[in-house]
């Protein structure tokens, strides 16, 4: 199994930080949450690959969410005068263009649907303004505008947490994602397995606080407070947004 979350664990130690997980790890634990196991049993095969499609529905969940988020992971795609160019199929939060052989990377401005229906001339060669991402499955198309013929087109994307394979392939999680899984998993199953809950006395709503509060340090954790800038009204700077008639 090859898929992991940022970094992989086999044959090397964990880096500080983090901690690892497996499919069948996040079911059992959130199970024993719910009381549905008791202390040294272990869950049915059915029981665990519920909890392993639930749980992958969860992280696809926390994909569309920006705090949830981790990474914006910065890629580059060799530029040849097509018309689109396809990448993996997550938001974009930025884009830059560098020039064939230069050494400087200018911003390019992420064309809305509006703005895009707006251009007339959809298929125009020369230095681009910007990129049209198309949210399309399973890859997204990004369309430069114009289209240069060389260079390099630098995205920003969202990098989330990716699928459990698995029930046994061992994953290591970013600092506080564990818990948050565990927590906000067993509120997710809960419904389903109530009715073979062994244990008396489980306080749900406790489970639901407390996986608010997980979820809430992770998105605290990775928001960042907006820079503070100085707008001068006497003079501009950045390149000029044809399309949009803004400057970048």
């Amino acid at each position: 199994m090859g898929s992991m979350f940022n970094t992989a664990l086999w044959g090397g130690g964990v880096p500080a930080g983090t901690v690892t997980v497996s499919g069948r790890s996040l079911g059992t634990d959130a199970l024993r949450l719910l009381g549905v196991l008791r202390p040294g049993s272990f869950p049915a095969p059915d029981s665990l690959n519920d909890c392993l499609r639930w749980s992958n529905e969860l992280i696809d969940s926390w994909a569309t969410e920006r705090l949830m988020v981790k990474v914006i992971a910065r890629s580059l795609i060799a530029m040849d005068g097509s018309i689109s160019y396809n990448a993996l199929p997550h938001r974009i939060e930025g884009a830059g263009y560098t020039s064939s052989g230069g050494a400087t990377e200018y911003p390019l401005r992420v064309y809305t649907q509006e703005e895009w229906r707006a251009a007339a001339q959809k298929i125009l060669v020369g230095e681009p303004s910007g990129v049209y991402p198309d949210y399309i499955v399973p890859e997204l198309a990004l369309y430069p505008w114009p289209q240069p013929a060389t260079g390099d087109l630098a995205i920003y994307q969202w990098s989330p947490l990716e699928a459990l394979g698995d029930l046994d392939a061992v994953y290591v999680l970013p600092a506080g994602y564990a818990l948050a899984l565990r927590f906000c998993l067993a509120v997710q199953i809960a419904p389903a397995f109530r009715i073979i809950m062994k244990i008396a006395g489980v306080d749900l709503d406790d489970i639901k606080t407390q996986a608010r509060e997980y979820k809430g340090r992770i998105k605290s954790l990775n928001s960042t407070p907006p820079p503070m800038v100085f707008d001068n009204p006497f003079t501009g700077s950045g390149r000029y947004d044809i399309l949009s008639g803004r400057q970048l």
